[in-house]
């Protein structure tokens, strides 16, 4: 595996990532993700949010689908990729979001669709930069 291409395509998936989760999550998804009654004080106000980890969590993803993609799958293109990251979210979401509905009762299956949609859109388009990258000559 080329360490190099690994790194600086998980480094530009993370940041796409992160960017594009702000701008799907944050504007396009966020007022339809409700938390039902009584549970309006579990998320951090704006200001004592902790972004560091939220940072290390897209770049963790970025490394993950970039390893995925030159390790294993020998993904190398944007449309390759970019399905490869839609499919890839789609099931992250969908196990973790059952799981959460299943042991919490904050946790709500219309969250968990809206999420496998949003996973989809963000994880597509960071896949399809990470095979891009890993692709170009």
């Amino acid at each position: 595996m080329d360490t190099k291409k690994f790194l600086l395509a998980g480094l530009i998936g993370g940041v796409v990532y992160f960017f594009l989760g702000w701008i799907v999550y944050g504007f396009i998804l966020g007022d339809l993700m409700v938390l039902p009654e009584g549970f309006t004080n579990i998320e951090y106000p704006e200001e004592e949010f902790r972004i560091s980890y939220m940072i290390m969590s897209c770049l963790a993803t970025g490394f993950f689908l970039s390893y995925i993609f030159l390790k294993w799958a020998g993904i190398s293109t944007f449309k390759s990729g970019a399905k490869a990251g839609a499919i890839i979210g789609l099931f992250i979401s969908f196990m973790v979001g059952t799981s959460m509905v299943s042991m919490f009762k904050f946790a709500l299956m219309a969250n968990t669709l809206w999420d496998m949609l949003g996973s989809a859109i963000t994880l597509g388009i960071a896949g399809g930069v990470i095979g891009w990258f890993i692709g170009r000559k």
